[in-house]
């Protein structure tokens, strides 16, 4: 790991003290903003089961889907079995690393995301993303988008200062990677199980870019929990449970 200010800030690695180095890891990769500030709460329910990692991207650096890969791949456990989770726009980034088949790489959950530009009309938009307004500007509707009616005030507050701490040409560069992604050949690659997770009221990832990736992991465990797009934080008990029945099924199959 880089020894600079920037890189320890934007990269943060939950390890509760006194867990047992054997039990089973469990990375998360966040949604669009980067910064995994949004997974506490859903942490919090796995801390006592599992070694947490939670991947930080970084915060003023406008990298893509490749360049964001290679910076997560850094940071899996070296020893040990691990799960990946990639959360809406890291989706393609779990399903990369997943296909590259990492060892120790034991099962992947992809969460309310997406193998390909999940809407297409986006794609005829990219070309204007540098000339947009700050999407700091928008932090209201981005709430309606991501939240929906499971919205709260300390939600809201939270995304709104989430977003301020993000450089406007990194949030750009990865809008622009959305519309250009394909992970659709990875997808065949991916030998360990998957268990995906849909929210029944997802504004942003639309069911048939859902079905699509389902179709592509006919293998896939497929829950639906009733929720927005974000899902990890407005769920994150129900979820933790899903979680935690997916990795003894795992344990299962391995005895």
């Amino acid at each position: 790991m880089k020894n600079e200010n920037s890189s320890r800030i934007l990269f943060g690695i939950h390890r509760p003290a006194g867990v047992n180095s054997l039990k089973i890891t469990i990375v998360l990769l966040p949604g669009m903003d980067g910064t995994g500030a949004f997974f506490d709460e859903f942490v919090s329910h796995l801390e006592r089961d599992f070694q947490i990692v939670v991947v930080s991207y970084p915060l003023d650096l406008p990298l893509d889907y490749r360049d964001l890969t290679d910076f997560a791949r850094n940071y899996l456990p070296q020893t040990g079995p691990f799960i990946l989770l990639g959360e809406s726009f890291s989706g393609p980034i779990a399903i990369a690393l997943a296909a590259q088949r990492q060892a120790g790489l034991i099962g992947l959950v992809l969460c309310c995301t997406f193998a390909r530009n999940p809407r297409p009309f986006l794609g005829k938009f990219k070309n204007l993303l540098p000339v947009l307004p700050s999407f700091n500007r928008f932090s209201g509707f981005s709430a309606a988008l991501l939240l929906g009616n499971f919205a709260t005030p300390q939600l809201r507050l939270k995304l709104r200062e989430t977003l301020k701490l993000v450089s406007e040409d990194a949030l750009k560069m990865r809008m622009r990677s959305v519309t250009e992604i394909d992970r659709s050949t990875d997808m065949k690659k991916i030998d360990v199980p998957v268990l995906l997770l849909q929210a029944t009221e997802d504004r942003v990832v639309p069911v048939s870019a859902s079905a699509y990736l389902a179709s592509l992991l006919p293998f896939a465990q497929i829950v639906k929990i009733p929720g927005p797009h974000m899902l990890l934080q407005t769920r994150s008990s129900e979820v933790a449970i899903v979680i935690k029945e997916f990795v003894e099924r795992l344990q299962d199959r391995a005895h």
